[in-house]
Protein backbone atom coordinates (compact mmCIF):
# COMPACT_ATOMS: atom_id res chain seq x y z
CA UNK A 1 0.00 0.00 0.00
CA UNK A 2 0.98 3.85 -0.25
CA UNK A 3 2.84 4.90 2.59
CA UNK A 4 4.95 7.94 3.22
CA UNK A 5 6.23 9.56 6.39
CA UNK A 6 4.61 10.60 9.76
CA UNK A 7 4.07 12.71 12.00
CA UNK A 8 5.64 12.04 15.49
CA UNK A 9 5.99 14.57 18.01
CA UNK A 10 8.02 13.40 20.44
CA UNK A 11 8.30 15.01 23.88
CA UNK A 12 11.35 13.99 25.62
CA UNK A 13 12.25 14.08 29.25
CA UNK A 14 16.24 13.55 30.26
CA UNK A 15 16.30 12.43 33.62
CA UNK A 16 18.70 14.23 36.42
CA UNK A 17 20.73 11.60 38.13
CA UNK A 18 18.82 8.79 37.56
CA UNK A 19 20.62 4.86 37.46
CA UNK A 20 17.88 2.63 36.33
CA UNK A 21 16.01 2.28 32.72
CA UNK A 22 12.85 3.76 32.82
CA UNK A 23 10.54 2.48 30.10
CA UNK A 24 9.07 5.09 27.64
CA UNK A 25 5.53 6.18 27.46
CA UNK A 26 3.70 6.38 24.39
CA UNK A 27 0.49 7.98 23.42
CA UNK A 28 -1.61 8.35 19.99
CA UNK A 29 -3.04 11.36 19.31
CA UNK A 30 -4.59 11.01 16.17
CA UNK A 31 -6.61 9.66 14.69
CA UNK A 32 -8.74 9.39 17.79
CA UNK A 33 -9.99 6.28 19.18
CA UNK A 34 -13.43 5.33 17.50
CA UNK A 35 -13.19 7.66 14.98
CA UNK A 36 -14.91 7.31 12.02
CA UNK A 37 -13.08 8.51 8.30
CA UNK A 38 -15.32 9.03 5.62
CA UNK A 39 -11.41 9.25 3.19
CA UNK A 40 -8.89 6.53 3.50
CA UNK A 41 -6.13 9.49 3.62
CA UNK A 42 -5.76 9.35 7.70
CA UNK A 43 -3.34 11.58 9.40
CA UNK A 44 -0.67 9.76 12.06
CA UNK A 45 0.66 12.08 15.26
CA UNK A 46 2.28 9.88 18.34
CA UNK A 47 3.64 11.23 21.56
CA UNK A 48 6.78 9.33 22.72
CA UNK A 49 7.90 10.50 26.31
CA UNK A 50 11.20 8.77 27.70
CA UNK A 51 13.14 10.04 30.80
CA UNK A 52 16.41 8.41 30.03
CA UNK A 53 16.62 11.04 27.16
CA UNK A 54 16.33 10.54 22.87
CA UNK A 55 18.97 8.35 22.52
CA UNK A 56 17.21 5.83 24.83
CA UNK A 57 14.69 5.03 22.09
CA UNK A 58 15.23 2.15 19.68
CA UNK A 59 12.40 1.64 17.62
CA UNK A 60 9.28 3.23 17.05
CA UNK A 61 6.85 1.13 14.42
CA UNK A 62 2.63 2.23 13.40
CA UNK A 63 1.01 -1.15 12.63
CA UNK A 64 -2.64 -1.58 10.89
CA UNK A 65 -4.42 -4.43 11.66
CA UNK A 66 -5.59 -4.35 8.04
CA UNK A 67 -2.89 -3.07 6.32
CA UNK A 68 0.03 -4.58 8.42
CA UNK A 69 3.06 -1.92 9.09
CA UNK A 70 2.65 1.41 8.13
CA UNK A 71 6.62 2.85 9.15
CA UNK A 72 9.00 0.47 10.35
CA UNK A 73 10.39 2.59 13.34
CA UNK A 74 13.70 1.24 12.84
CA UNK A 75 14.01 3.64 9.78
CA UNK A 76 12.35 6.55 12.00
CA UNK A 77 14.43 6.99 15.07
CA UNK A 78 13.76 10.04 17.42
CA UNK A 79 15.25 13.03 16.68
CA UNK A 80 13.75 16.05 18.28
CA UNK A 81 10.36 16.88 16.49
CA UNK A 82 9.60 14.62 13.10
CA UNK A 83 7.11 15.64 10.20
CA UNK A 84 6.26 14.15 7.26
CA UNK A 85 2.95 13.53 5.66
CA UNK A 86 0.12 10.88 5.57
CA UNK A 87 -1.26 7.25 4.83
CA UNK A 88 -3.23 5.61 3.23
CA UNK A 89 -5.38 3.09 4.34
CA UNK A 90 -7.69 0.17 3.37
CA UNK A 91 -11.38 1.08 3.61
CA UNK A 92 -12.88 -0.72 6.89
CA UNK A 93 -11.98 -1.31 10.58
CA UNK A 94 -8.79 -0.84 11.91
CA UNK A 95 -6.74 -0.77 14.70
CA UNK A 96 -3.99 1.18 14.73
CA UNK A 97 -0.92 0.39 17.03
CA UNK A 98 1.75 2.89 18.07
CA UNK A 99 4.76 0.29 19.09
CA UNK A 100 8.02 1.90 20.70
CA UNK A 101 10.98 0.13 21.77
CA UNK A 102 13.75 1.38 24.07
CA UNK A 103 17.87 0.52 24.21
CA UNK A 104 16.92 -1.86 27.49
CA UNK A 105 14.10 -3.63 24.68
CA UNK A 106 11.60 -2.61 26.75
CA UNK A 107 8.52 -2.21 24.44
CA UNK A 108 5.58 -0.08 24.60
CA UNK A 109 1.98 0.40 23.17
CA UNK A 110 -1.06 2.49 22.16
CA UNK A 111 -3.67 1.53 20.06
CA UNK A 112 -6.92 2.99 18.93
CA UNK A 113 -10.01 1.42 16.87
CA UNK A 114 -10.81 3.35 13.77
CA UNK A 115 -13.40 2.75 10.61
CA UNK A 116 -12.46 4.02 7.66
CA UNK A 117 -15.08 4.26 5.32
CA UNK A 118 -18.73 5.68 5.98
CA UNK A 119 -21.12 3.25 8.53
CA UNK A 120 -23.92 3.86 6.50
CA UNK A 121 -25.30 1.81 3.86
CA UNK A 122 -25.95 3.58 0.27
CA UNK A 123 -29.79 3.63 -1.16
CA UNK A 124 -30.18 0.44 -3.17
CA UNK A 125 -33.17 0.02 -5.52
CA UNK A 126 -33.95 -2.56 -8.19
CA UNK A 127 -35.31 -0.78 -11.00
CA UNK A 128 -35.91 -3.85 -13.34
CA UNK A 129 -38.01 -6.58 -12.98
CA UNK A 130 -40.27 -4.40 -11.06
CA UNK A 131 -41.96 -6.28 -7.55
CA UNK A 132 -43.82 -8.88 -8.71
CA UNK A 133 -42.99 -9.04 -12.16
CA UNK A 134 -43.21 -11.32 -14.45
CA UNK A 135 -39.65 -13.25 -15.70
CA UNK A 136 -39.39 -15.70 -18.77
CA UNK A 137 -37.53 -19.00 -17.24
CA UNK A 138 -36.70 -20.06 -21.18
CA UNK A 139 -34.62 -17.06 -21.79
CA UNK A 140 -31.61 -14.70 -19.93
CA UNK A 141 -33.17 -11.97 -17.65
CA UNK A 142 -30.94 -8.91 -16.88
CA UNK A 143 -31.90 -7.43 -13.44
CA UNK A 144 -30.78 -3.85 -13.18
CA UNK A 145 -30.14 -1.61 -9.75
CA UNK A 146 -29.20 1.80 -9.27
CA UNK A 147 -27.08 2.47 -5.77
CA UNK A 148 -26.90 6.17 -3.97
CA UNK A 149 -24.73 7.82 -1.84
CA UNK A 150 -24.44 11.32 -0.79
CA UNK A 151 -20.79 10.25 0.66
CA UNK A 152 -19.57 7.06 -0.93
CA UNK A 153 -17.27 6.55 -3.84
CA UNK A 154 -19.57 4.80 -5.92
CA UNK A 155 -17.81 2.46 -7.57
CA UNK A 156 -16.06 1.26 -4.36
CA UNK A 157 -19.12 -0.49 -3.38
CA UNK A 158 -19.48 -3.83 -4.06
CA UNK A 159 -22.61 -5.84 -4.76
CA UNK A 160 -24.42 -9.29 -4.21
CA UNK A 161 -27.41 -11.31 -5.71
CA UNK A 162 -29.46 -13.69 -4.24
CA UNK A 163 -32.53 -15.25 -6.30
CA UNK A 164 -34.16 -17.19 -3.69
CA UNK A 165 -37.01 -19.69 -5.54
CA UNK A 166 -39.98 -21.24 -3.27
CA UNK A 167 -38.43 -24.51 -4.39
CA UNK A 168 -35.18 -24.98 -6.03
CA UNK A 169 -31.45 -24.37 -5.41
CA UNK A 170 -30.76 -20.56 -4.61
CA UNK A 171 -28.21 -19.09 -7.00
CA UNK A 172 -25.68 -16.19 -5.64
CA UNK A 173 -23.80 -13.77 -8.37
CA UNK A 174 -21.19 -11.62 -7.16
CA UNK A 175 -19.68 -9.18 -5.28
CA UNK A 176 -19.65 -7.02 -8.28
CA UNK A 177 -18.32 -3.75 -8.48
CA UNK A 178 -20.62 -0.60 -8.88
CA UNK A 179 -20.05 1.47 -11.95
CA UNK A 180 -19.31 4.96 -10.72
CA UNK A 181 -22.65 5.96 -12.31
CA UNK A 182 -24.39 4.38 -9.30
CA UNK A 183 -25.60 1.24 -12.00
CA UNK A 184 -25.56 -2.57 -11.22
CA UNK A 185 -26.62 -5.50 -13.27
CA UNK A 186 -26.36 -9.28 -13.41
CA UNK A 187 -27.71 -11.71 -16.11
CA UNK A 188 -29.33 -14.87 -15.58
CA UNK A 189 -28.98 -17.39 -18.25
CA UNK A 190 -32.18 -19.15 -16.91
CA UNK A 191 -34.79 -19.09 -14.19
CA UNK A 192 -36.79 -21.29 -11.86
CA UNK A 193 -40.62 -21.28 -12.82
CA UNK A 194 -42.75 -20.22 -10.08
CA UNK A 195 -42.50 -17.67 -7.30
CA UNK A 196 -38.89 -16.16 -6.28
CA UNK A 197 -37.10 -13.61 -4.05
CA UNK A 198 -34.70 -11.56 -6.01
CA UNK A 199 -32.07 -9.77 -3.19
CA UNK A 200 -29.30 -7.24 -3.88
CA UNK A 201 -26.87 -6.56 -0.97
CA UNK A 202 -24.28 -3.61 -1.15
CA UNK A 203 -22.13 -3.28 1.36
CA UNK A 204 -20.27 0.19 2.13
CA UNK A 205 -16.56 0.21 2.64
CA UNK A 206 -17.17 1.14 6.14
CA UNK A 207 -18.87 -2.66 6.11
CA UNK A 208 -22.24 -1.48 6.72
CA UNK A 209 -24.74 -3.33 4.19
CA UNK A 210 -27.83 -2.41 2.62
CA UNK A 211 -30.34 -4.76 1.09
CA UNK A 212 -33.51 -4.39 -1.61
CA UNK A 213 -35.38 -7.53 -2.68
CA UNK A 214 -38.37 -8.12 -4.82
CA UNK A 215 -40.63 -10.96 -5.48
CA UNK A 216 -40.61 -12.66 -9.44
CA UNK A 217 -42.43 -15.09 -10.82
CA UNK A 218 -41.23 -17.80 -13.67
CA UNK A 219 -43.24 -18.44 -16.68
CA UNK A 220 -42.51 -20.41 -19.14
CA UNK A 221 -42.71 -18.06 -22.67
CA UNK A 222 -43.67 -15.37 -20.34
CA UNK A 223 -43.21 -12.82 -23.35
CA UNK A 224 -44.90 -14.74 -26.03
CA UNK A 225 -48.16 -15.03 -26.87
CA UNK A 226 -48.62 -18.85 -27.91
CA UNK A 227 -52.36 -18.81 -28.15
CA UNK A 228 -52.50 -15.48 -30.43
CA UNK A 229 -55.16 -13.72 -28.11
CA UNK A 230 -53.16 -10.68 -28.24
CA UNK A 231 -52.07 -10.87 -24.07
CA UNK A 232 -49.07 -12.88 -23.43
CA UNK A 233 -48.28 -14.45 -19.66
CA UNK A 234 -46.61 -11.18 -18.74
CA UNK A 235 -49.53 -8.95 -19.66
CA UNK A 236 -51.87 -11.43 -17.41
CA UNK A 237 -52.89 -14.38 -19.14
CA UNK A 238 -53.18 -17.41 -17.28
CA UNK A 239 -53.51 -20.13 -19.82
CA UNK A 240 -51.56 -19.19 -22.81
CA UNK A 241 -52.35 -22.54 -24.58
CA UNK A 242 -55.92 -21.29 -24.58
CA UNK A 243 -57.13 -18.14 -26.99
CA UNK A 244 -60.60 -18.19 -24.78
CA UNK A 245 -58.66 -17.43 -21.81
CA UNK A 246 -57.19 -14.36 -20.61
CA UNK A 247 -57.76 -11.06 -18.50
CA UNK A 248 -60.56 -9.59 -18.92
CA UNK A 249 -62.20 -12.24 -21.04
CA UNK A 250 -66.03 -13.01 -20.02
CA UNK A 251 -66.09 -15.74 -17.58
CA UNK A 252 -67.73 -19.01 -18.59
CA UNK A 253 -69.41 -21.93 -16.76
CA UNK A 254 -66.78 -24.09 -18.04
CA UNK A 255 -64.78 -25.15 -15.22
CA UNK A 256 -61.71 -23.12 -16.08
CA UNK A 257 -60.69 -19.53 -15.04
CA UNK A 258 -61.58 -18.07 -18.14
CA UNK A 259 -60.76 -14.34 -16.99
CA UNK A 260 -57.63 -15.29 -14.90
CA UNK A 261 -58.85 -13.62 -11.61
CA UNK A 262 -58.21 -16.96 -9.70
CA UNK A 263 -61.40 -18.22 -9.66
CA UNK A 264 -62.85 -20.82 -11.48
CA UNK A 265 -66.41 -20.19 -12.77
CA UNK A 266 -67.44 -17.01 -10.66
CA UNK A 267 -69.84 -16.61 -13.35
CA UNK A 268 -73.11 -14.62 -13.14
CA UNK A 269 -74.36 -14.73 -16.62
CA UNK A 270 -78.07 -14.14 -16.06
CA UNK A 271 -76.85 -10.78 -13.88
CA UNK A 272 -79.00 -11.35 -10.72
CA UNK A 273 -76.18 -10.52 -8.32
CA UNK A 274 -75.02 -14.66 -7.88
CA UNK A 275 -73.30 -17.62 -9.16
CA UNK A 276 -75.07 -19.15 -11.76
CA UNK A 277 -75.81 -23.09 -10.39
CA UNK A 278 -74.97 -24.72 -13.58
CA UNK A 279 -71.10 -23.43 -12.18
CA UNK A 280 -70.31 -26.48 -10.82
CA UNK A 281 -66.59 -26.15 -10.78
CA UNK A 282 -66.94 -22.80 -8.18
CA UNK A 283 -65.71 -23.46 -5.12
CA UNK A 284 -68.69 -21.37 -2.70
CA UNK A 285 -72.48 -21.19 -3.06
CA UNK A 286 -74.87 -20.87 -5.80
CA UNK A 287 -78.37 -20.04 -5.35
Amino acid sequence: MPRSFILVVLSLAVGCGKTDNTAPVVQIVTPQADAQLQTSTVDLLGNIMDADGEADIEQVEWRSSVDGILLDGSAALPDGLLTAGQVMLSPGNHQITLTVTDSVNDSVQDSVSITVGSTEGPAVSITSPTETGIVDTDTPTTITATVASPSLDLASLNGTWTLQPDSGTVQTRGPDSVAPDGTLSVTFTTLPAGPMELSLTVVSPGGAETTESVTLTGVEGAFTDADADSQTPADGDCDDNNPTVFTGATEACDGADTNCDGLADNADLDGDGFIDVACTAYVGSTP
